[in-house]
């Protein structure tokens, strides 16, 4: 764990993250955006991506008049078959992304921004997950015990899906919504 001498804010309302973030020892506050993330169509995926990390950053730093700290935020998506799955808008949405990733190969990306008053750092990690096939009936039962609704594709890995999970090709933090490995190459370059 490195040492800083700036306090450190999440900009994120995720219990994931915040739980991965106390899990490598740092102390945080935590502050959310209010303003609602807007992605833009018109940049590459992974620049989108980036760019939303960074409106919450910048979301925060000056909602709150933030200064003489390090925000960190993240943004996670799923993508399969050139579609964006995001958190699901209600119980049919939940099954619909559900049907698409399951018995085939789907990518997790995550964007991390590392943002302070002089430095602006931003990066994607992308995770290739394997999701075994599910009858209508598992797929339903699951959404009935997991709350699928903050969850980008409607899962959570670290949950009850992990079940359906065959393989996982890169980082597992990633999946889970913020990668460790890429925070901290962030960090070394503060």
């Amino acid at each position: 764990m490195r040492k800083f001498n700036k306090p450190i804010i999440l900009a994120s309302k995720s219990p994931r993250r915040k739980e991965i973030l106390s899990s490598l020892g740092y102390e945080f506050h935590i502050m959310v955006s209010s303003k609602e993330e807007v992605f833009n169509n018109k940049l590459s995926l992974s620049d989108a991506l980036k760019d939303v990390a960074l409106q919450k950053a910048y979301d925060v730093k000056n909602e709150h008049n933030i200064a003489d700290s390090i925000i960190i935020s993240a943004d996670t998506i799923v993508y399969i078959n050139n579609e964006i799955l995001g958190k699901p808008k209600d119980h049919q949405d939940a099954v619909r992304m559900l049907k698409l990733i399951q018995g085939t190969k789907h990518f997790v990306l995550t964007a991390v921004a590392v943002v302070t008053d002089d430095k602006v750092l931003v990066d994607v990690e992308q995770t290739a997950v394997y999701f075994k096939t599910m009858t209508d009936d598992e797929i339903l039962n699951y959404i009935e015990i997991e709350n699928v609704y903050d969850k980008a594709g409607s899962y959570a890995i670290q949950g009850p899906a992990k079940k359906y999970i065959e393989k996982i090709e890169g980082n597992y933090e990633n999946v889970v919504g913020l990668p460790i490995n890429l925070l901290e190459r962030l960090f070394e370059e503060l």
